[in-house]
């Protein structure tokens, strides 16, 4: 007996998936103000969180990042002001010192 034959897509209501924009809506309600409690001032508006530099150029980062279907993930940790980044084709170096280009240099990202 196959289970993925007998369990399909119509066994289950129609689940519709939240959109950007309530998602967003969600994040500024519920997520900015409690991020701001621990000191993560900073909010792109869409899905990343930060501080400023510390005096050591190190910056801390909370970032959800959206997976297909209904999932997404928080993701913590550091981005450095003293690291560059290459881009794909290794050509390009950028370094992450403004708000705007904030990345997570090393990370956590939590189960979910």
């Amino acid at each position: 007996m196959n289970l993925f034959k007998i369990i399909n897509k119509n066994a289950f209501p129609k689940l519709e998936e939240v959109s950007a924009s309530k998602r967003i809506e969600i994040f500024n309600d519920i997520v900015t103000p409690t991020l701001n409690n621990i000191g993560l001032e900073k909010w792109d508006g869409k899905y990343t969180w930060n501080n400023d530099f510390n005096d050591n150029g190190i910056k801390h980062v909370v970032r959800y990042q959206v997976f297909k279907s209904f999932n997404g993930s928080f993701s913590y940790g550091n981005c450095f002001s003293f690291i560059p980044t290459t881009s794909n084709n290794g050509k390009k170096l950028t370094n992450h010192k403004t708000d705007k280009s904030t990345t997570l240099h090393l990370w956590e990202r939590l189960d979910g």
